[in-house]
């Protein structure tokens, strides 16, 4: 039987991710399920109103709208970065600043920052629309002072629901669909709900985890590292 494989994001598959897959006879298919566009109109002066102590960068979406909207990161503000493609991505927009990241972890990170806080800091926070507000929420808990804003847009569009939707109808047998964000989960459920197929679910780590869990599905695969070569290691070994 030919094992199926269901990419779900943005960012295609490198060449040689699926050159390998190929050659051990898996069949791969492309829904992106998420399509990003930044907000227009943001104002050009919005992250030096005020001086922050930090600015948190969640993905490489958030890193290239940023740049996209404000031309650059005032180098009073410390940088959180969350994850190695939002570490690319800084390094490709301000190569200065991204030799000398201030905090570069797994979606953890959470914990280790507030370790290392004595007062409370000042954090803006550029996210999606859709943005589960899990680290801000955390952030606030702890007394520190979060300003949030909706940078870009993430939306499921009529096209990606047509094509997932003939996809499902398929009833493919002994596929994996893979995640690489909350969003792209959600969009999927979305038409998945109401099917009986018997799925098998990989996610790049514990927060997309988290929301496949929270409608009681299983995670079959996870990343040991967030990143699509650990998630694929992973998928590999398990067949």
């Amino acid at each position: 039987m030919v094992r199926e494989l269901l990419f779900t994001r943005q960012q295609p598959l490198s060449s040689n991710m699926k050159r390998e897959l190929l050659s051990l006879g898996f069949r791969i298919s492309d829904i992106p399920l998420i399509s990003l566009s930044l907000l227009p109109n943001l104002p050009k002066d919005l992250p030096r109103k005020i001086t922050y102590d930090w600015i948190f960068l969640t993905s490489a979406a958030a890193v290239n709208f940023f740049y996209e909207a404000f031309d650059e990161i005032p180098m009073t503000a410390k940088l959180a970065v969350i994850g190695e493609k939002t570490y690319e991505a800084l390094r490709k927009n301000d190569q200065q600043r991204a030799y000398y990241p201030d905090i570069f972890t797994s979606e953890y990170f959470v914990a280790e920052w507030l370790e290392q806080q004595i007062t409370a800091q000042y954090v803006l926070f550029p996210q999606s629309r859709l943005s589960r507000q899990l680290v801000q929420t955390e952030l606030r808990k702890a007394g520190h002072r979060i300003d949030a804003f909706t940078l870009y847009d993430n939306v499921f569009t009529e096209n990606a629901r047509e094509e997932l939707t003939a996809w499902l109808n398929t009833r493919p047998s002994d596929a994996t669909v893979i995640f690489c964000s909350p969003s792209a989960w959600h969009h999927f459920y979305d038409c998945y709900q109401t099917t009986n197929l018997p799925l098998k679910f990989a996610s790049i780590g514990p927060i997309t985890t988290k929301a496949i869990q929270s409608v009681d599905c299983e995670v079959t695969y996870e990343a040991r590292e967030c990143t699509m070569k650990a998630l694929i290691k992973e998928i590999i070994k398990g067949n």
